[in-house]
């Protein structure tokens, strides 16, 4: 009878302990992040890439006149207004100029010096702005590359210009007409 109480005592103690449990209660505050792991090991190196073909030799032959003697010259107020510079064939000959497609930028003295493409549109604060054409003459000794106002009204202030002539290529290709 012995084993037979001491087997009722367990099996009372046992049903005691499990009723202690209740329900679960909230979860705690988050503790403090740890510290961080090591860093892992490098990664295996990749193969190396394919070799490109060999590009084709080539002279650009562009030509850029830079004219810094222009401080403090505007192109003046209203449609039609314009400026022309005088480029002479020492400088570019003739065949190379007209056979190249010309830049031309003007330098404006603003807080950060800023160059403009023409024909392009200058644009002020406000809102405002100022559109230019370009044009190009060809006399029997020079180039006359003018720049005139097609839209905006106001003088336009510029502290240099800039051309670039940039020949056509023949071994340019040109997309078929649609």
């Amino acid at each position: 009878m012995k084993s037979f109480s001491f087997l009722l005592v367990l099996l009372v103690a046992s049903a005691m302990f499990v009723a202690c449990e209740g329900e679960v209660g909230p979860e705690g505050p988050k503790g403090p992040t740890g510290d961080a792991g090591a860093a892992g090991a490098a990664g295996a190196k990749g193969d190396k890439g394919v070799k490109g073909d060999k590009g084709v030799a080539g002279a650009n032959g562009v030509t850029e006149i830079l004219i810094l003697n222009d401080v403090g010259r505007t192109i003046t107020a209203g449609i039609g207004a314009r400026n022309n510079w005088v480029i002479g064939y020492d400088v570019i000959s003739r065949a190379q100029a007209e056979a190249s497609a010309i830049y031309a930028y003007l330098k404006l003295p603003r807080e950060q010096e800023e160059w403009v493409s023409m024909p392009g549109s200058v644009f002020f604060p406000g809102g405002t702005h100022q559109t230019f054409g370009l044009s190009v003459n060809y006399t029997a000794s020079n180039i006359q590359v003018g720049m005139f106002r097609s839209e905006g009204a106001g003088a336009l202030e510029y502290s240099a210009v800039k051309f670039i002539f940039v020949p056509r290529s023949a071994t340019a290709r040109q997309a078929a007409v649609d």
